[in-house]
């Protein structure tokens, strides 16, 4: 109309051309294709479905073949080669075997080799961190995990008490309490009143009293 803002655009100038501009760049002579009915049943003669369900079941091995009922979280199921374990050893004398799950078997030994390794290249401070750090996620494991520590849980919180002496083996059960109270495990520390504590000790139990655990000495 007169009072149109923008003004209707036709003919061969604008709409038309921009029409056939549109049909050379996305047309693709379909128009002609969609007037024709899909044959369903000729293509579904190309499927051959007999060699199909063939090949699956070949796939699938003999049907006297026994296949494993579960996998280890380690395994793949489209492996060709089958993995082969080889032991790790250390220079000391004395090996022991551990079963640590379905035909697999670890190696332990050296013990005291590796603790005078990580004396020599590792500070105190850094393996009393590991080592707190590593007992706790075992304790931790063996309390539930985060099924029982859960928020959600109504259940009360575990309890762990923590046996501790004057010496390395106690700084590091010091730490490893205080990673548990970090995981909201009630933690009781028992500590014999010493004359003297070892440094380690000393730091521990500072860091240990930040967290709110419960320190008994009798």
């Amino acid at each position: 109309g007169p009072n149109q803002a923008t003004p209707k655009k036709n003919g061969l100038k604008n709409g038309g051309h921009m029409k056939n501009k549109d049909d050379e760049c996305f047309g693709d002579g379909m128009d002609d294709v969609l007037d024709e009915d899909f044959d369903f049943e000729g293509n579904l003669a190309l499927f051959d479905k007999a060699a199909v369900f063939s090949q699956i079941d070949s796939s699938r091995g003999t049907p006297g073949e026994q296949t494993p009922s579960r996998y280890r979280h380690d395994e793949n199921i489209l492996e060709a080669k089958p993995v082969v374990y080889r032991q790790i050893t250390v220079p000391q004398n004395g090996t022991k075997e551990y079963s640590t799950g379905k035909n697999l078997t670890s190696w332990a030994g050296g013990t005291q080799h590796l603790f005078r390794v990580a004396q020599a290249f590792i500070s105190c401070g850094r393996r009393l961190e590991m080592t707190g750090v590593c007992a706790s996620q075992m304790a931790l494991t063996l309390l539930g995990g985060p099924n029982r520590l859960t928020p959600k849980n109504v259940h009360q919180r575990p309890t762990v008490a923590l046996l501790c002496g004057p010496h390395v083996q106690g700084a590091q059960g010091i730490s490893c309490g205080r990673h548990l109270a970090n995981h909201e495990v009630e933690v009781i520390l028992f500590l014999p009143n010493f004359v003297k504590m070892l440094e380690a000790i000393t730091s521990e139990l500072a860091l240990f009293g930040k967290t709110g655990g419960k320190l008994v000495s009798n």
